[in-house]
């Protein structure tokens, strides 16, 4: 009985620790994400009343980050163009609602 609970408490700790483990994701999963970017764009417009409407494209590997907020894109954009890589909220949404930049992230 003891070496029963002892293995399966040892195969929970390795099943919760292969979830904790950073890896790299293939695609978008709801929720946060690393974002390692290849390239960028940043596309501005102007709007009906003559309002500047700007949306940044974070291309990976395997898909596409696309923002809209002032605040995100300007700090995406810092660590776009220098190919550091950062956290993005993704909602299940075409737009990423939220980004975390951690410096010195590989």
């Amino acid at each position: 009985m003891h070496r029963t609970i002892r293995g399966i408490a040892v195969a929970g700790a390795i099943a919760t620790g292969s979830l904790l483990a950073p890896g790299k994701a293939d695609a978008q999963s709801v929720g946060w994400n690393v974002i390692r970017p290849v390239d960028c764009f940043l596309s501005v417009a102007a709007n009906s009343s003559g309002q500047y409407v700007y949306t940044a494209y974070v291309y990976t590997n395997t898909y596409t980050v696309t923002l809209v907020d002032p605040v995100s894109i300007n700090a995406a954009m810092q660590w776009c163009y220098n190919g550091s890589a950062f956290w993005g909220y993704y909602n299940g949404t075409p737009v990423w609602s939220m980004i975390w930049v951690t410096p010195g992230m590989k």
